[in-house]
């Protein structure tokens, strides 16, 4: 059996996913940068390797930010590289459980899907601004975000990332995969929503517990 990415769908899929990696990489590396004034870009290419593999954080730049992880860090991470490599292995493993008549009815739909979902996630870290940083903070001096997406729900950045992770599975072609990639991912990503909440709601207080009463946490007007 051909590896299902291996087709040109797939590799579009992977293509864009990767893209959409660096591109915010980049993006919150400079926000962090114009709030550290001290802070110089990272020299060699041992150095940017290992700040590239960390692509899930990066340390607050105002002194005032509080930053209680309680380990949800963690476990983001574990369940994004666990439930998407799970995912691309299932292939691998269980080829009987990929649909390869389907593959092309799949694939474009699952190509869609990921875009969707990278251009959510690049537009929630854009709106955010100085607030796109890797730990779970909130800073008086940084105002609450509820403009652009988050007019819809409260975490699209997390929401474009598992449409991503989904679109993944979907190209994979397999019901396994689907589920690996669109499930776990979510599960472990719930621990650090609530956390982020009671930050949040300890910094903001009143409005931001306005805000979350009326806007949903990561599907507009149903969750």
């Amino acid at each position: 059996m051909v590896y299902p990415l291996s087709s040109v769908w797939g590799t579009a899929i992977s293509a864009v996913y990767a893209l959409s990696i660096a591109g915010e990489w980049l993006a919150v590396r400079r926000v962090a940068e114009r709030g550290s004034p001290g802070r110089h870009s990272t020299r060699g290419v041992g150095a940017i390797l290992r700040e590239a593999a960390d692509v899930l954080y990066l340390p607050a730049g105002t002194s005032d930010a509080r930053r209680t992880d309680r380990n949800t860090r963690a476990l983001l991470v574990l369940g994004s590289l666990g439930g998407l490599g799970t995912a691309l292995l299932i292939p691998l493993l269980r080829p009987e459980s990929v649909n390869t008549a389907a593959l092309t009815r799949l694939q474009p739909i699952a190509l869609v899907v990921v875009i969707a979902g990278a251009w959510l996630r690049r537009r929630s870290v854009t709106e955010l601004g100085p607030a796109a940083i890797r730990v779970v903070h909130a800073s008086e001096n940084v105002p609450l975000v509820t403009s652009g997406p988050f007019r819809f729900i409260r975490n699209p950045a997390y929401a474009g990332s598992l449409l991503m992770y989904a679109g993944i599975g979907i190209a994979l072609a397999s019901w396994m995969s689907t589920v690996c990639a669109a499930v776990v991912p979510l599960v472990s990503r719930l621990p650090r929503m609530r956390r982020e909440e009671e930050v949040l709601l300890e910094v903001h207080g009143a409005p931001y517990r306005a805000y979350k009463s009326r806007v949903k946490r990561l599907i507009p007007w149903v969750w």
